[in-house]
This record gives structure tokens, C-alpha cells and sequence, in this order.
């Protein structure tokens, strides 16, 4: 990960961003428009054109800062797949539930060290796979708490699906996680 702050804009890169005049000249006041229409010629991802404003805005068009940007998603991402494991584990192993620190240990070490993650990071056109799963992972947490014993509880419910909408602005094919949080939520 390290090696790819130094590297350069790449070909998909050119697309979303550098040649992307129409998401450099957006103003701030004109960001609802990302809701509304596609910034690019290839996919509507509004959630990942508006991170991508983000960094041109902030810091300009230095590739550095957008893989360190991607870095920094990718930790959250982490830290959101340790809080969900541990969460689950002792939802549906109440019995072990002093096991579940461990558990929740293992997998985030396996989720953040697997290689097909590299890509997903370290490509700035593929922040759409670091932003929809930091937001699934989000979605996923926060359907868990929603559970309780008396029912579901409407403030995380309200969070689960806000958290859920974001994933799929960010990648479409993140509507596979509302089955999932559903079954959750009727078993």
C-alpha cells in the first residue's frame, strides 16, 4: 500500500478525475446535482464522485492524497468489520460470548490482509468497492444493535438504512446486503 502513494494517476483515473472537467467545475452550492445525473460516461455512483470532489477540492489533483484518502477508508472499513463480527458473534453465540474479541480479531486480520483488497485501494477509480464496504459493514453493525429484546429499535433501524442507501450511492450492487439485514431483523 505504501508503494502506491508515490504512483501516478492510472487509466480509469484520467476518466473519473483529471479529465473529469465536469466534477472539477462543480461548485459546492451545486452538489445536489450529483444526486441527480451521472459525473462521468461509464456509471452513476454519486456517493464516490462526491468523495472524489472531495479530494479535488481539498487537495487538488495530487493521486498521493486520493490512495491516502482510499487508505484511510479502508481502515474504517477494518475497524467496522471487527465491530460487526464481535457484534454478531454474540448475537447468535450468546453462550461464547467471551470468545467473540477473538473471533472479531481473526476476521478483521484475514479481511484486511487479503489481496483482493490491494486493488480496491490502491486504484483510485475502484474507491466505489472501499466506499461501499465501509458503508455495508457500517449497515450491517448497525442492524445488529438495532435488534433488541423487545423488537426493533427505530433510531438504528433508521441508521441501518441510511448506512445501507449509502452503500448502494456508492455501488449499486451493495442491494445484496438489504436480504441480509432483513433475515437478520425476522429471524
Amino acid at each position: 500500500y505504501r508503494q502506491a502513494l508515490y504512483s501516478l494517476f492510472n487509466s480509469d483515473d484520467l476518466i473519473y478525475i483529471t479529465n473529469n472537467i465536469k466534477l472539477r467545475e462543480l461548485h459546492w452550492t451545486e452538489l445536489w446535482r450529483l444526486l441527480l445525473e451521472p459525473y462521468n460516461s461509464f456509471e452513476f455512483l454519486p456517493l464516490r464522485d462526491f468523495s472524489y470532489w472531495l479530494d479535488i477540492s481539498l487537495f487538488g489533483l495530487s493521486p498521493s492524497t486520493f490512495r491516502m484518502d482510499s487508505i484511510v477508508l479502508y481502515i474504517g472499513c477494518c475497524l467496522l468489520v471487527y465491530g460487526a463480527t464481535q457484534s454478531y458473534w454474540r448475537y447468535f453465540r450468546q453462550a461464547d460470548a467471551a470468545s467473540a474479541p477473538w473471533a472479531a480479531a481473526a476476521v478483521t486480520v484475514i479481511f484486511a490482509l487479503h489481496p483482493a483488497h490491494v486493488e480496491a485501494v490502491v486504484w483510485i477509480s475502484s474507491r466505489k468497492d472501499v466506499l461501499s464496504g465501509l458503508f455495508s459493514m457500517l449497515a450491517l453493525w448497525l442492524a445488529v444493535c438495532a435488534r433488541q429484546e423487545s423488537g426493533i429499535s427505530p433510531r438504528y433501524a433508521l441508521a441501518t438504512m441510511g448506512a445501507l442507501l449509502a452503500a448502494m450511492f456508492s455501488k449499486g450492487t451493495m442491494v445484496v446486503v438489504a436480504p441480509i439485514i432483513a433475515l437478520l431483523w425476522i429471524i
